[in-house]
């Protein structure tokens, strides 16, 4: 007896001891060891995330290292975020360290985790990005839990009361959360979500029918960089609201990283139901977030991948639902469009031309070709608008909307627009003084720093008179940053250049512009000309636009004037200038030359149509 109630005390005491070291070890060593994971997993997305942006910087510039390190810096900070404890650092093939970010880091005695991922360029090495995360948060914490569990398991050990399993298992519940879920929006994240499809398709064994879709939200940089990372960060929040709306009871939303969320629908009445849901998702992104003080209007684009048509595998489908995301994003934005066989072979075709593209300027295979404009009043040839083509070696001469929009994604516009001003203006000077030269200027141009200076320099080395140059904008440029978009205009004019609107008419603040900033030119957009019916409505916007221009000092051109009874419509509505098929496509400069300047006085006339 008394030696059965000692076993029994032996084996109380033992188990007091036991579960003082369960106590004890097992929550700060649990939560250690998914901290650990969970630092893991965010690194590898970041990692993810940043090396296919600046990768893409890569492809896009190979002098991105001398030139466009501040680019660099700015995506790390995107895909940093509020991740504090993350270092991010960009090396080039020497291992020079190329950017950083923080720039200015604090050491630590704490040990930390690194991931690292290589930067490719057209399958050539050209560097490694990596993440360094610091654990120091971790170990205080851990140690903590340790302290706590420490007093917690004595008074175990004194009373020999039941394990707390409840707080535990809620604990140990929130570690998991917090380890698969999105911090800002409580989305699963990108990680979760691999898991739960892998777990679905386990489940049914492949035989059920299901929608992957990729969401990123348009214009969400803007409305992030010029209202701050707070109103970012209340948009993405009130974004994952309106989504988890928008889904049934089973289909699941996740957050993939910044801007980019996914959309897994449980359905076999595919793709019907995607595309009920596709469209719906679109309809509620448009829709106005209010943001406190701010209202905003974004959109998002939707790509959409079917299983197991587009793929079994997990990492093929999300593959080719982020194929199909940039099919919409190049088709308009605020769309949805399903992934097609020919779309990878596409991706492949447009890496391959943006490859061209960026050789063609260092081949000088680019030329342009001028448009005439004509006074209406007097049949003179007033200016010229230089128009780009490119001279491909294979595909023969190329219209600008085949690469200019490429190019505006990539960046190559910058170098290319410098190339266009400081030709345009080297042929101006070969021509009579009183011709103008029109050039366009890109959304991408108009951010740059630089282009009051390039401007200024190609009028320094050409010695044409700042008066001759005009140049061309829309209002996608106006639209951009007001106050930013202001000074640069004022930069320009302060130049002496003229500055002309392009493509008036198509826009919702045309208007507006023109009280904020004194135009010397309209140029109304050729659709209004070339869809013109006698007694239609355009013909009465044509005569709108002329009649307000005059009453403004504005001088008018009329765009796509191939006919003599649209010839007659804009003379008779008072336009001041005209360009258009009717007179002359565009030709090179060299035929410009010899057909109407070649033994001719200059301010000789040329004839119109009576």
């Amino acid at each position: 007896m008394v030696e059965n109630k000692g076993r029994i005390v032996g084996i109380l005491i033992s188990f007091s001891w036991i579960t003082v070291l369960l106590v004890v070890l097992v929550p700060p060593l649990t939560y250690l060891y998914v901290g650990y994971e969970r630092a893991q997993a965010g690194m590898e997305a970041g990692v993810s995330i940043s090396t296919r942006l600046v990768s893409r910087l890569v492809n896009a510039n190979p002098d991105l290292w001398q030139f466009e390190d501040t680019r660099i810096i700015d995506l790390l900070n995107d895909a940093r975020g509020s991740n504090h404890d993350d270092v991010y650092r960009v090396f080039d093939d020497t291992r020079k360290l190329v950017a950083q970010v923080p720039a200015e880091i604090v050491p630590s005695d704490w040990p930390s985790l690194t991931s690292e991922e290589m930067l490719y360029s057209y399958g050539q090495s050209v560097g490694h990005l990596s993440v360094e995360h610091s654990m120091e948060h971790h170990y205080i914490t851990t140690l903590t839990i340790g302290i706590v569990s420490l007093v917690v398991g004595f008074f175990f050990h004194l009373a020999l009361r039941h394990l707390p399993v409840a707080s535990l298992t809620r604990a140990w519940k929130q570690i998991n959360y917090l380890a698969s879920n999105d911090d800002l929006t409580g989305l699963p994240n990108r990680t979760s979500l691999k898991v739960q499809l892998e777990d679905y398709i386990k489940r049914t064994k492949g035989e059920k029918t299901f929608a992957v879709m990729f969401l990123d939200l348009d214009r969400f940089k803007i409305i992030n960089d010029t209202l701050g990372h707070s109103v970012g960060d209340g948009l993405l929040k009130n974004v994952a609201e309106r989504l988890r709306g928008c889904i049934r009871e089973g289909d699941i939303v996740a957050r993939l990283g910044g801007d980019e969320f996914a959309v897994v629908q449980m359905s076999d009445r595919q793709p019907n139901e995607a595309t009920v849901l596709a469209k719906r998702i679109c309809d509620e992104m448009a829709k106005p977030f209010d943001l406190g003080e701010n209202r905003v209007v974004i959109g998002a684009s939707v790509g959409i991948a079917i299983a197991p048509l587009d793929g079994e595998n997990i990492d093929i489908l999300l593959k080719n639902a982020d194929l199909a995301l940039y099919r919409a994003k190049n088709d308009g934005r605020g769309v949805h469009r399903f992934f097609e066989s020919g779309m990878d072979a596409l991706m492949q075709e447009r890496r391959q031309l943006e490859f061209e593209l960026r050789l063609a300027l260092e081949r000088e295979e680019f030329e342009l070709h001028y448009q005439p404009q004509v006074d209406l009043l007097s049949g003179k040839i007033v200016g010229f608008e230089a128009l780009l083509r490119w001279n491909h070696p294979e595909r023969g001469l190329l219209a600008p909307d085949l690469f200019i929009p490429l190019a505006e994604e990539t960046a190559l516009i910058i170098p290319i627009g410098e190339w266009v001003i400081r030709t345009a203006c080297m042929q101006a000077s070969s021509w009579p003084f009183d011709t103008n030269m029109a050039v366009n200027l890109s959304p991408v141009q108009f951010r740059s720093d630089d282009l009051v200076r390039t401007v200024f320099s190609a009028l320094a080395n050409s010695g044409v008179a700042a008066k001759r140059l005009e140049l061309e904008i829309t209002e996608k440029i106006l639209l951009l940053d007001n106050e930013a978009t202001l000074k640069t205009l004022h930069g320009l004019r302060n130049l002496g250049v003229r500055i002309a609107m392009d493509d008036f008419g198509t826009g919702y603040s045309s208007l507006s512009y023109l009280r904020s900033f004194p135009f010397d030119k309209l140029k109304i957009d050729r659709s209004f000309v070339s869809d013109f019916i006698e007694g239609g409505s355009d013909g009465a916007i044509v005569s709108a636009v002329a009649s307000m221009s005059k009453s403004l000092g504005i001088e008018t051109t009329a765009e796509g004037v191939e006919t003599e009874a649209q010839l007659e419509m804009v003379r008779t509505a008072g336009y001041t200038q005209m360009q258009g098929y009717l007179f002359s496509q565009p030709v090179s400069g060299a035929e410009i030359s010899r057909k109407y300047f070649s033994g001719k006085a200059p301010d000789q006339a040329v004839a119109l149509p009576a």
